[in-house]
């Protein structure tokens, strides 16, 4: 399958579909006219990876994840980082609401 159908299929732009490659997610099969050519397999893990940055993740962090030996562990590993971050968030907004609320000049 060329870029331009890999595009339409994924959804994603030629220019991700290029990048995720660069980033090592995917080995089209390049053809003696230098065109990518790209397998169900390539395409399986771009729907993958843009499904996990819809999510928001990381490019390393989705790295982690698709390429684990467990990938429910290690999403479940990211999942423990969100939730410090989380919480590491709620304490600053309660820290805001509190200036606030006491007047900070």
């Amino acid at each position: 399958m060329l870029i331009n159908e890999v595009s339409k299929t994924t959804g994603l732009t030629k220019k991700a579909v290029e990048y995720y490659e660069q980033q090592g997610f995917i080995h089209p099969e390049v053809m003696e006219n230098g065109y990518r050519n790209y397998s169900y397999k390539d395409i399986s893990m771009l729907k993958e990876v843009s499904m996990l940055r819809k999510l928001d993740i990381g490019i390393a962090d989705i790295k982690s994840i698709v390429f684990s030996q467990d990938k429910c562990k290690a999403l479940a590993e990211y999942q423990a980082k969100l939730e410090v971050s989380l919480t590491q968030a709620k304490v600053q907004y309660d820290c805001i609401t509190h200036l606030i609320s006491n007047g900070y000049d």
